[in-house]
């Protein structure tokens, strides 16, 4: 397993990546490091260095080491406030946010996914301030001047102010982990519906919570530091144009919002805060893993705390804090069951779910 303790991101590696991650990262040996695993891996220097590069980029991308010399590293520089952009306030369970965006079109990105999070204008002294610098490919997240991601394109920028909207302020000390995830509220317990993008999280969300189900938040759900509760984060839930398709005679039009193109990929927004209960904390019944295909059968399989936490660390999920732990994470895996879902469609998938929560299985398919 790999952990950056700088930006706190967490990885499962095989023992080829974690002998580049010795080599490579921690003892930064340069050369010397590529013509030894080219020795080891009876193959070209050049060969080698192709492969060692490859995983190098993963990883920054993943944010398990620094993005490069292009970007200045978190924590290291202090950034200015920016005097001209697109700015809008908002205000999350962290507590009160300024975020001001030099490009217009990442701001509308952002006032899409947090159109029910918008706030009038909040103390200065208890606001914290988040810059998003740049355009296209080029954009810097800067938190109370200090970059804190960049640069990068417009799906890791939001991730990553999204990510501070949740664990940024001052004071915020009760959060262990960010799981990639939606969540729903069923009896008062959550469901946390994880794994990676495209996986029809999103679009099984807006179902479950159609079929009555509370709306706790979508794409990134904070994790109590002792692993047993989740908290609400209801931004505007995002789906595909095919989902919009699927979705879109189950919610009024009034709840919907954008286009927004985002690395080629065109989204919609849907506010399902109407649908969200009053209470900010849930006890986690069970994490589902869903995979939806057209026309496959419905077929769920309970999963091993191991195999659950390496879907929830390869899907995105990672560890904050100022001492990162992956305490919070083991305990959620090992108390709570996990099920990996097949499914064709959200309607068939929300009958098995309901009895899986209900009744949820006490072994674990082999």
């Amino acid at each position: 397993m790999l952990f950056s303790t700088s930006t706190r991101a967490v990885a499962v590696a095989n023992r080829t990546a974690a002998m580049v991650w010795k080599l490579c990262v921690q003892a930064v040996a340069g050369t010397a490091a590529v013509r030894e695993l080219a020795a080891l891996w009876r193959m070209e220097v050049a060969s080698a260095e192709r492969v060692i590069d490859g995983l190098l980029d993963t990883w920054r991308s993943a944010g398990l080491i620094p993005a490069g010399d292009a970007a200045p590293a978190a924590g290291t520089e202090a950034f200015p406030p920016l005097r001209a952009g697109v700015e809008a306030s908002y205000r999350s369970d962290a507590g009160c946010f300024k975020i001001t965006s030099e490009d217009p079109a990442f701001a509308a990105v952002m006032e899409a996914v947090l159109a029910p999070l918008a706030a009038g204008p909040a103390p200065v002294d208890r606001t914290c301030r988040i810059d998003v610098r740049g355009i296209a490919e080029t954009y810097t997240v800067v938190r109370d001047g200090e970059a804190v991601y960049g640069p990068g394109n417009v799906a890791l920028a939001r991730h990553a102010v999204l990510s501070n909207l949740l664990t940024g302020h001052p004071g915020q000390r009760r959060i262990s982990a960010v799981l990639h995830a939606s969540a729903v509220s069923l009896g008062g317990r959550a469901l946390v519906v994880a794994g990676d993008c495209g996986s029809g999280k999103s679009t099984l969300t807006a179902g479950l919570v159609h079929q009555g189900a509370g709306y706790i938040g979508d794409d990134l759900i904070p994790l109590s530091r002792d692993g047993s509760r989740i908290g609400a984060f209801p931004v505007a839930l995002s789906v595909k144009q095919g989902a919009r398709e699927t979705l879109r005679p189950l919610y009024p039009e009034r709840l919907w919002s954008g286009p927004v193109s985002i690395n080629g990929h065109v989204l919609h927004y849907i506010d399902l805060t109407h649908c969200a209960g009053v209470a900010q904390t849930f006890p986690v019944a069970a994490i589902l893993f869903p995979k939806f295909r057209t026309g496959a059968t419905t077929e769920i399989e309970r999963l091993t705390p191991e195999a659950a936490l390496q879907h929830l660390l390869a899907s995105g999920s990672r560890t904050v804090g100022a001492d990162p732990t992956i305490e919070g994470l083991c305990r959620l895996v090992n108390s709570t069951p996990a099920y990996r879902l097949a499914h064709g469609g959200w309607r068939a998938a929300s009958e098995v779910i309901a009895s899986v929560v209900q009744s949820p299985s006490d072994s674990y398919d082999a």
